[in-house]
C-alpha cells in the first residue's frame, strides 16, 4: 500500500512552515494576498486531511514559499492510485515537469503500461504464499517500511551491468529471499491468521490516520 498525495503535500507544507517560523493562520493570510480566499483554518484543515488541496493552490503555495510545486511533492513515497496500485513520487513530479503535451501523454501511458506489469507480477508472487496482494504489501511496509518491490529493488543493487539472463537469476533470488522473510514472520496456523488480522489492522489505521496538526 502506498501513500495518499494528499499527505504528501500535507507533510512538505508543515515541514516549510517549520523551516519559516510560520504559522498556520499567517500561512492562509499569505495565500489572500496572492488571491485564494483561505479562512485561518485552511492550513490546518490540508495538513490534517480534512480538506484535499487543489493543484492551482500547489502553485499558489510555491508562490508565498519562493520554491518550486516539486518541492511540494517532495519525498520517495509510493502514491496510490485509484485502481489499487501504486506509483513512484517520482513519477508524478515528472509528469508535472514534462514540456510537451505529447510527452506527458507518452510518459503517463508508460508508467500505467510498467505499473500494471508489477500490480500482475505481485499478484503472482502473493499467490505464492495464498495471500491477497494488499495483505502482502502491508505485510512489506510491516516488515521493510516499503514495498515489496521497492524492497527488491534496493536489495537487487545495480545490474545495469549484467546480462538479462543475470538480472532475472538475480531478481530470482532475492524474490524467494524476500518471501522466505514474510513466511518466517507470518508463523503458520492459527499464528498466520493472528499475524495477518494484526497487520490489516495497522495498515487500516496508517492510512486513515492524519498527520498530528500543531496546536
Amino acid at each position: 500500500m502506498g501513500t495518499r498525495l494528499e499527505h504528501v503535500i500535507a507533510r512538505n507544507v508543515a515541514e516549510l512552515r517549520d523551516k519559516r517560523g510560520t504559522t498556520q493562520p499567517q500561512l492562509a493570510e499569505m495565500m489572500r494576498t496572492v488571491g485564494f480566499a483561505w479562512q485561518s483554518n485552511r492550513v490546518a484543515q490540508i495538513e490534517t486531511l480534512r480538506r484535499p488541496v487543489s493543484l492551482l493552490e500547489v502553485v499558489g503555495l510555491s508562490r508565498v514559499f519562493g520554491v518550486t510545486v516539486s518541492r511540494l511533492l517532495a519525498g520517495d513515497d509510493e502514491i496510490d492510485l485509484p485502481s489499487g496500485i501504486t506509483m513512484p513520487l517520482a513519477d508524478v513530479r515528472g509528469a508535472l515537469l514534462t514540456d510537451h503535451e505529447g510527452e506527458l501523454v507518452s510518459a503517463v501511458r508508460e508508467m500505467a503500461g510498467r505499473h500494471a506489469t508489477a500490480r500482475d507480477e505481485l499478484r503472482k508472487v502473493a499467490k505464492g504464499l495464498d495471500l491477497d496482494v494488499n495483505d502482502l504489501e502491508a505485510l512489506a511496509y510491516r516488515l521493510w517500511g516499503r514495498s515489496f518491490l521497492y524492497e527488491r529493488e534496493r536489495r537487487l543493487g545495480g545490474i545495469s551491468g549484467l546480462s538479462k539472463r543475470s538480472a532475472q537469476t538475480k531478481r530470482g533470488h532475492v524474490t524467494r529471499a524476500l518471501l522466505a522473510d514474510v513466511k518466517a514472520y507470518l508463523g503458520q496456523g492459527q499464528q498466520r491468521v493472528d499475524r495477518l488480522n494484526e497487520v490489516r489492522a495497522a495498515e487500516l489505521v496508517r492510512l486513515v490516520t492524519p498527520p498530528v496538526a500543531e496546536s
